[in-house]
């Protein structure tokens, strides 16, 4: 990549990478490297190193390899190994540069930290899930029958609930019945 383009990319203050149209890095800017602590050459291993979290590593090659195919921008999030070992989340939008021809060129990948906003959803997550056990009535219960005390239980979807929450809620309510 010649440098009419390292200027503006490393002007971004967010994580970039630039890569071929197959998807080998081409370039990144500054934050890039510092953040994950690699050699751009290192980068380029992504796929098989540490830099994206294993769980999330099948699904975000998949929706890279599919962007690939269709030429479309593409949209994932993942977790991705900072220097000092830390995953946090971020959003990875692959955008093509095509020519007049309609070849891609390159791929421009912006990648922001969305961390943060992951952690306040799964706050609110777990927020809802004890608001509602609060509220749901004791007197109802819904997924455990038979003895606690001896071990005897057997544990039900009910509603559409999903079963650990009905877990949550039953077993309390059981165990805690006077």
């Amino acid at each position: 990549m010649g440098n009419e383009l390292q200027l503006p990319i490393e002007s971004i203050p967010a994580h970039v990478v630039v890569t071929t149209p197959s998807g080998e890095v081409e370039t990144v800017n500054q934050p890039t490297l510092e953040y994950f602590g690699k050699t751009l050459e290192e980068l380029n291993g992504w796929k098989t190193s540490d830099l994206v979290h294993p769980d999330d590593l099948q699904h975000t090659i998949a929706v890279q390899q599919k962007g690939f195919e269709t030429g479309r921008a593409h949209n994932v999030e993942c977790r991705q190994r900072r220097a000092d070992g830390v995953y946090r989340w971020f959003n990875v939008l692959g955008l093509p540069l095509i020519d007049t021809d309609g070849r891609i060129l390159r791929w421009f990948r912006l990648i922001s930290d969305i961390d943060d906003r992951k952690r306040a959803e799964e706050a609110l997550r777990a927020s809802e899930i004890n608001h509602w056990m609060v509220l749901r009535r004791p007197s109802e219960p819904a997924g455990i029958t038979g003895d606690v005390g001896f071990g005897t239980i057997s544990l039900r979807k009910r509603g559409g609930e999903p079963l650990s929450y009905v877990v949550a809620v039953e077993y309390f309510y059981v165990c805690n019945r006077t």
